[in-house]
């Protein structure tokens, strides 16, 4: 049998893993040995070698597990979202970097086996697009390039295929840039450690790692590399050249700023007038927002309500609960909430019979109002709604933006920050959320329908000077 030292002698005349790819391989190891790290993430800009480091990381592994625990033939997965990136990103690579002796690849499933005086282990490079279809595998090492590429549902499935008999403990492993998609919620668990929510809960004792790297950790890039990421649009350079996990390609609402546009939950003067907009859902949440509009006639989102699986009068008690004996002037909600007794094309008369003799299924306005809560038809332009928005997080000449949020709203200051331009529609929000993805629109769209509500005269273009410092604001 080859010996470790005649290994590492043979693996440097054609791997030279820079420092912070070795820390990676080597956390991934220790997870294994340990189960500490469990989910490892590595990379968070362009140019360290994110896909190098995966490719050759499980190759090591595979000759670590053989010799420390006597294991052959065991399997390791190299994940990404599409065949296509598979190919490019790791395929390709393969056939171009991995000498004969090493082993060889079977092109018919995409698997790469070692050689067996390196333990026989096998690399099966596969994609995401359907990640059911591994309900019945198993994978000693979970290996994904590109991990923003796909949604946490996928994460969450796939994350069940980690084990593999003899193997102590099964490490997840990810490499990434801080863009696409999926930046909320890797964001969510491995920059901001947050593990609340049902979904993340049981993560909370997992140990997770992240290891940052930039271009400068790789020094083998070319002088024209680097003069393309200096040349890219703020938002991509920002993300690829520098790491920032808040500012990404394809943001909504860049101008957005916690900073200046989060205040310090207080309590709002009592003489402001308050508006609030409504976003149904059962399956999917709902949202509801309340808003005050100062004296200079800016506007400040004062509370939230999330709810789900609630029927239309749970909701309208649970919201008159919530605000009190405030006086709403107007609550404006989503439009479809009319709906259902729109689509019955009677007279008046006729609607009035039917609901005395029960037979009338009301809307979810209408059940609204026979619980307390009247609301009013939301102006549903999307494209005027998020414009809206827009001018309103533009600063007045006291430099107090005409938005702010108390950070006792955090759904809805996440969603700002995190929602995303449909790439279809690039005047519009990406809307095609599931119920249970951690970024979600519904609290979009509340704000959206309370802003339209709100006076176009009540937020001119041009302020006066500043009386919101009398308010505590």
């Amino acid at each position: 049998m080859t010996t470790v030292t005649e290994e590492r002698i043979r693996f440097s005349d054609v791997v030279r893993l820079k420092a912070k790819q070795r820390l990676f391989v080597d956390s991934v190891w220790q997870g294994i040995r340990t189960g500490d790290p469990e989910y490892i993430l590595f990379g968070g800009a362009a140019g360290p070698g994110k896909s190098y480091g995966i490719r050759w990381g499980a190759v090591i592994t595979a000759i670590r597990i053989y010799h420390e625990y006597g294991l052959s033939g065991v399997r390791q997965g190299i994940f990404c979202e599409s065949y296509p990136t598979l190919r490019d990103r790791q395929i390709d690579k393969v056939r171009a970097e991995f000498p004969a002796w090493l082993g060889h690849m079977n092109e018919a499933n995409h698997d790469f086996t070692l050689a067996e005086e390196f333990g026989g282990g096998v690399l099966s490079f596969r994609n995401l697009d359907e990640v059911g279809k591994y309900d019945s595998a198993e994978f000693a090492v979970l290996w994904v390039d590109e991990l923003t590429k796909n949604d946490k549902a996928t994460f969450h499935r796939l994350r069940t295929r980690k084990r593999w008999v003899g193997v102590p403990h099964s490490p997840f492993a990810g490499a990434t840039n801080p863009k696409d998609r999926g930046l909320p919620w890797v964001r969510k668990l491995w920059i901001e450690k947050d593990f609340s929510g049902d979904e993340d809960m049981g993560l909370s004792h997992a140990p997770f790692l992240f290891i940052p790297a930039l271009p400068s950790d790789n020094d083998s890039l070319p002088a024209s590399y680097w003069d393309t990421l200096n040349s890219l649009p703020p938002s991509l350079r920002a993300a690829l050249l520098e790491g920032n996990w808040y500012i990404f390609q394809g943001q909504a609402f860049p101008e957005f700023q916690r900073p200046l546009h989060v205040i310090p939950t207080a309590e709002v003067h009592p003489l402001w007038r308050r508006i609030a907009g409504h976003d149904w859902g059962y399956n999917s949440p709902g949202h509801h927002l309340w808003g005050a509009i100062d004296p200079e006639g800016g506007v400040i989102i004062y509370r939230e309500y999330a709810f789900r699986n609630l029927d239309p009068q749970e909701i309208a008690q649970s919201i008159l609960f919530h605000q009190g004996q405030e006086r709403i002037t107007t609550t404006w909600a989503d439009p479809s909430i009319w709906a259902e007794r729109r689509k019955a094309d009677l007279t008046q008369e006729q609607l009035d019979r039917l609901l005395e003799d029960g037979r009338l299924v009301l809307s979810k306005a209408d059940q609204y109002a026979k619980a307390g809560l009247h609301c009013q038809p939301a102006n549903n332009q999307r494209i005027a709604g998020k414009q809206r928005i827009h001018t309103l997080l533009k600063p007045r000449l006291d430099g107090v933006p005409w938005l702010r949020i108390m950070e006792n709203c955090p759904i809805l200051i996440r969603t700002m920050q995190n929602i995303q331009l449909d790439p279809d529609r690039p005047e519009d929000v990406l809307t095609d959320y599931l119920p249970e993805d951690d970024m979600r629109d519904d609290a979009y769209d509340a704000l959206r329908y309370l802003l339209m509500g709100v006076p176009a005269q009540a937020t001119p273009e041009v302020g006066t000077e500043s009386i919101a410092a009398k308010w505590g604001f």
